[in-house]
């Protein structure tokens, strides 16, 4: 069963677990039906190994391992392959069968796709909720400068970070350079990283997405890129994401300036001399709900939707966890991982089709 609080936050209506699921399956537009997570702590990384053309095409092939702690018959490496690379238009068929494990062929006709499709991956294989490894190869010249250009999505705490390189062949001349790809909470970045060639010579470029107070979880996804005839700044261009042009003006339907707010007056020296030296809500108010993981999934605005609400609820000594799952699977805007708006309408007058009424789950 779930409780769903009405707006008047007064009266609380029970209603059948499968009525609040079932409209949230059947118009859930945000994210894609997930794959259940596999079990255990055996999960072994997908690896993509791919050669670039000088027009952008490329191909090559991903390993899938098997996973020990799985029944038989209870993995299924074609549904996963078809999860990660159909969304994509990405050709690929399974090539070869061995020890349990499964290799796919795989071709594509833009670059830009292959990490665009790895950061992405989490949202419906749950197992790949984790790092993502980028190693790319190819000739620079001493002193040459090279950027790349990637997907990020800082609201997550993941970013591209370069792993230490042997020789110092390469080096990042710059240091977390983020370009939002538009107005709105959660919506995906642009990450440049400016390179710096040492000498002359084949050299390697080694990248990892991660959260860098989690360095010691292993990348889910390994992705080695080689080229066909291109130069590692030529291989760079080609795998870069666009930046993005000016922010809208109207997103969401919803004016700049009436989202961000007219400027605030300073507070004067007076009042903030009041101020205590710390605050705690959580200690006045009778305590907080527990810490959740957005994962890689550019939901913050649920979170932000969801906390406020759970904070007045402790605060009037109801001890209720509600559900920013809801939001991201139930509501009608379209908002999803990547990126979203504060959702209170939800929880106060906006009902989603399949439900009786608004309410917090």
């Amino acid at each position: 069963m779930r409780r769903l609080l009405k707006k008047t936050l007064v009266a609380w209506l029970i209603l059948p677990l499968l009525l609040t699921f079932g409209a949230c399956l059947i118009h859930a537009q945000s994210l894609a039906t997930p794959i259940p997570p596999q079990p255990g702590g055996d999960v072994k990384p997908i690896t993509l190994s791919v050669a670039v053309r000088s027009d952008g095409t490329w191909e090559g092939e991903a390993r899938f391992s098997p996973l020990a702690s799985s029944e038989p018959g209870a993995w299924d490496a074609q549904r996963e392959a078809a999860a990660i690379f159909g969304e994509y238009g990405i050709r690929y068929s399974l090539s070869e069968k061995k020890d349990g494990g499964y290799t796919f062929s795989l071709a594509g006709d833009d670059a830009r796709e292959i990490v665009e499709l790895a950061l992405s991956a989490e949202h419906t294989v749950k197992r790949l909720d984790g790092p993502v490894a980028l190693d790319v190869g190819g000739f620079v010249r001493a002193s040459q400068k090279m950027t790349l250009t990637l997907t990020s999505n800082p609201s997550t705490g993941y970013s591209w970070e370069m792993a230490p390189q042997a020789g110092g062949a390469l080096s990042q001349v710059n240091g977390v350079e983020m370009y939002q790809t538009a107005l709105g909470l959660g919506v995906p970045a642009r990450q440049v990283i400016l390179l710096k060639a040492g000498e002359t010579g084949p050299a390697d470029l080694h990248l990892l997405y991660r959260r860098p107070w989690q360095a010691e979880i292993p990348p889910t996804i390994v992705i080695s890129i080689r080229s066909e005839g291109l130069s590692l700044a030529e291989t760079c261009a080609a795998l870069s994401a666009p930046l993005p042009s000016s922010p809208p003006s109207d997103i969401f339907g919803i004016q700049r300036d009436e989202m961000l707010g007219q400027p605030q007056q300073p507070a004067s020296l007076s009042s903030t001399q009041a101020l205590p030296s710390a605050y705690d809500w959580c200690a006045t108010h009778g305590g907080c709900t527990s810490v959740k993981n957005q994962g890689e999934c550019g939901s913050c605005w649920a979170f932000a939707t969801v906390g406020p609400m759970e904070g007045l609820l402790q605060a009037a000594g109801q001890t209720t966890d509600l559900s920013e799952q809801y939001l991201v699977s139930c509501n009608t805007e379209d908002w999803g991982c990547g990126g979203g708006w504060f959702a209170h309408d939800y929880h106060w007058n906006t009902r989603p089709p399949g439900e009786s009424q608004a309410g917090a789950v």
